[in-house]
């Protein structure tokens, strides 16, 4: 499954972690391709053929034994890779191996052992190594360039080697003659597949960006619409629905770690009289100060802040008691009183008052059962003109 967008990607770290994602996939293609395709020539040189040239033998084995040493390596030494390029490097050191194993191949038809097979199989594996490492660049030549220079190489002297042999003195043609054309046809095979190797490589590179980068505005999309669920358009802090998401995430962990976990609810007044006198403008100016100040007396990472509704927030604090709740809400009130007193005073002759209700989460509470506690406490805080702390497990 492809991984998905998370908060902290920008466009660019997404992209590679899809190629990331995408190159893994090719290892797996690009290894089971190589053996697949070493195992059928093997089988064909030692199990279809009577006489097999020593020569061969060594060649085949040595190639085994390169790619297995070199595969070996790769898996001792790739933790010692720096870890922000580390798939990078491997799917260069993958692409080398097996592009030059490959290669090797093509000194069999040099040493009297001619595979019509190999062509056929050295094909497959261009079109494998193409689409396996695509998304990568330098991988992808690092795999098919070898096997194509080697083709050209042993295709070239073994087209000299038949020439040479049938080179008639009355044809009356010089030598550069008779080997020109043979040469020439050979480079020009070799050349077209590096033409078809690069572009088939470019499309599709080209569909992979372009559908990652599809992706990630899409995921990108939903991302922002879900985190706009999630928060008060006005102030910043979290909402009411992420306020209940939260509360069933720490209940469970309370209880499956069997902490300790406090809630604490704030009651602002009087905002609701200051929006009513002095504008919606004013008020809203007003509640972002306060959430702002309440942001700042929240500092634990994962203190939860969160608006209920107009003049009502709240705090959930995990590994937390009722006393240090408490010291919670004495810094939150206080900070509250810093901010707005002047503001409110002066305009409408009224004190602030921060009325502040903590609540203590008890193994045998559902989740349901504490948010309905809590509501209904919050309203029936006392109606007085000075702060208040009302704290009870639930």
């Amino acid at each position: 499954m492809a991984p998905l967008l998370t908060t902290d990607m920008d466009g660019q770290s997404y992209f590679e972690f899809q190629q990331y994602f995408r190159q893994r996939q090719g290892w797996k293609l690009a290894s089971l391709t190589f053996f697949t395709l070493l195992l059928l020539v093997v089988v064909e040189v030692f199990a279809v053929r009577s006489m097999v040239p020593p020569v061969a033998e060594a060649i085949l084995l040595g190639i085994v034994a390169f790619v297995l040493v070199a595969l070996a390596a790769l898996v001792l030494l790739h933790q010692a890779l720096p870890a922000m390029r580390r798939w990078q490097w491997i799917s260069t050191a993958l692409a080398a191996i097996y592009g030059l194993g490959w290669a090797g191949l093509f000194a069999l038809p040099l040493h009297g052992t001619h595979l019509a097979s190999v062509a056929l199989y050295s094909d497959l594996f261009i079109i494998i190594a193409v689409i396996a490492f695509f998304s990568y660049r330098s991988a992808t030549y690092l795999a098919v360039l070898p096997v194509l220079l080697a083709w050209l190489v042993s295709d070239t002297v073994l087209s000299n080697t038949a020439l040479s042999n049938t080179l008639l003195p009355s044809t009356g043609l010089s030598e550069t003659h008779t080997f020109g054309m043979p040469e020439a046809l050979i480079f020009f095979t070799v050349l077209v597949r590096v033409v078809m190797v690069i572009m088939v490589r470019e499309y599709l590179y080209y569909w992979f960006h372009s559908s990652v980068w599809h992706g990630y505005q899409e995921q990108r999309l939903r991302l922002e619409l879900a985190n706009v669920a999630l928060i008060d358009p006005l102030t910043g802090l979290q909402n009411h629905k992420h306020f209940d998401i939260v509360m069933e995430r720490e209940v469970l962990s309370a209880r499956r770690d069997n902490t300790q976990l406090a809630v604490v609810a704030l009651s602002i007044t009087p905002l609701r009289w200051y929006g009513m006198t002095y504008g919606q403008d004013a008020a809203k100016a007003l509640v972002k100060r306060i959430g702002r100040v309440l942001r700042r007396g929240t500092f634990r990472p994962r203190d939860f802040l969160a608006r209920l509704n107009g003049d009502e927030f709240v705090v959930v604090l995990p590994d937390t008691d009722i006393e240090g709740a408490k010291v919670v809400v004495a810094r939150l009130q206080q900070l509250v009183h810093q901010s707005c007193d002047t503001v409110i005073h002066q305009r409408l002759k009224q004190p602030v008052v921060v009325k502040g209700l903590v609540m203590e989460w008890q193994p045998d509470v559902s989740v349901h059962q504490f948010k309905q506690a809590l509501s209904t406490q919050l309203t029936q805080l006392p109606a007085q003109d000075v702060d208040t702390v009302i704290w009870q497990p639930e």
